[in-house]
Order: structure tokens, then C-alpha cells, then sequence
């Protein structure tokens, strides 16, 4: 069967609950040879007559009859739809979300995350890109092309290396790593979130959003600098 335009079913449905096509018009605002004209075009579609006219107004025949429900039904979806904003329950929910990140926030934000989704959001699963980082040259010993792997390095041998204290933090937990205070002053950066423009006005990946980004600043407050006891250096 081919597709009917929304607007014969309600077309359908005010002949059904008025039986007359002049008092549907008037009811959804069209005049009534449009009302007539819509009802040939459901005629058609249908292969039924589907109301006849007699003294008592429009009868039903037993195909609008059997259609009625459904319509109804099909209706009421789509006006909810429609009048009611997307709800996401994160409980309930079983989405997939995937998101890039540096190698330092897998280091410093994921676990938070993945703790935090285990009692909040149980079913949600994540799936994890790492972005690839710029490799940046330096007159040092070694450069790599990322953060991954920096503390083991650090930690058995003599270099020393400059990282965010959120990393440096995470890393001198179960290290033998010292962390101290750049000699300089370093320039600040800015941690960002970013999303495609399709997803602005979803509702599970505006709470997402909002989880990563509570998240973060509770790492952040509660990561002060400590210096360090231990024989290394980051």
C-alpha cells in the first residue's frame, strides 16, 4: 500500500467522530469541497467507500469501522511525539556513545566516567577514538607521539617530562615518580568538548555532555599540587 498524506487521517477520523463532512470541515478549518476532495483521495486509497451518506448523516461502512482504531492510534503517537520533548532516562537506556578523546583523558577522565556511568547509566556502553595528537619536537632525549606510556618512561629512567598536573597527578599515584613545579610559566590551554551539529538537540547526548563535563571539574578540584616524595621526576 502506498503512503497517505497525515492530514486524510484526520481528515478521517473528524468525518468518523462527526459523520458529516460539512461539520469536519468547519472543525479542522477546510472547506467543504477540500473535505470532499480528501475523502474521494481516502476512497481511493482505502478501495472503500468508507462512509455513505443516510438520514442519520455519514455512515461508517465496516472498513472505516476497522480502520478507526488504528487510526486513532497512529495518531495519538504522533501528536505525542510531536507535543512532548525527547526524554532520556540513563537508567533505562541501553545507547551506544562514541567519543574521541586525548590520550590524557582516557587517563585522568575515563575511569571517573566509566564508575560514575556503572551507577548512574548501567546499560549505556562508550566506545573510545583516541585523537591523534600533533608530535611536537624538542632538543630532549626522546620524543613520543603521545602522553600513553610517558610515566612508565619516566619512571625508569633519568628525563624528565612536562605534562598537564591532572596527568602528572594519576601518574605519580603508584609510580616511582616526583612531580614538581615548572622552573617557567607555562601557558594555559583550554579543555573543550565537541559535538556534531545533529546532536545539539538530542537529549542523550546533551546529558552526556553535562555528566563529562561535572565529571572533569570534580577531578579538577579535587587534584591540588603536592610535591612529591618519590626518586623521579614529571
Amino acid at each position: 500500500m502506498t503512503p497517505i498524506d497525515l492530514r486524510l487521517l484526520r481528515i478521517f477520523d473528524e468525518i468518523y467522530k462527526c459523520r458529516s463532512v460539512t461539520e469536519a470541515g468547519e472543525k479542522i478549518g477546510l472547506s467543504q469541497p477540500s473535505i470532499s476532495i480528501a475523502l474521494g483521495r481516502l476512497r481511493r486509497h482505502f478501495d472503500d467507500p468508507l462512509f455513505v451518506r443516510t438520514s442519520a448523516g455519514m455512515a461508517a461502512t465496516p472498513r472505516a469501522d476497522a480502520l478507526v482504531v488504528p487510526v486513532r492510534e497512529a495518531l495519538g503517537l504522533i501528536d505525542s511525539a510531536l507535543g512532548q520533548p525527547a526524554v532520556f532516562d540513563p537508567l533505562r537506556s541501553d545507547r551506544t556513545f562514541r567519543i574521541s578523546m586525548t590520550d590524557i583523558s582516557v587517563t585522568v577522565l575515563l575511569p571517573t566516567l566509566l564508575d560514575y556511568l556503572s551507577t548512574h547509566a548501567p546499560q549505556v556502553r562508550i566506545g573510545i577514538a583516541i585523537l591523534e595528537q600533533q608530535k611536537v619536537h624538542r632538543a630532549i632525549a626522546l620524543w613520543v607521539p603521545s602522553f600513553l606510556g610517558i610515566g612508565d618512561i619516566v619512571a625508569s629512567t633519568d628525563l624528565l617530562a612536562t605534562v598537564p598536573r591532572l596527568l602528572a597527578d594519576v601518574l605519580s599515584k603508584d609510580r616511582q615518580i616526583k612531580v614538581f613545579e615548572p622552573p617557567i610559566r607555562l601557558p594555559s590551554y583550554s579543555v573543550k568538548q565537541h559535538w556534531h551539529q545533529r546532536f545539539h538537540h538530542d537529549r542523550g547526548n546533551q546529558w552526556l555532555r553535562s555528566v563529562i563535563a561535572d565529571l572533569f571539574l570534580e577531578v579538577s578540584g579535587r587534584i591540588r599540587f603536592v610535591p612529591g616524595r618519590k626518586r623521579r621526576s614529571a
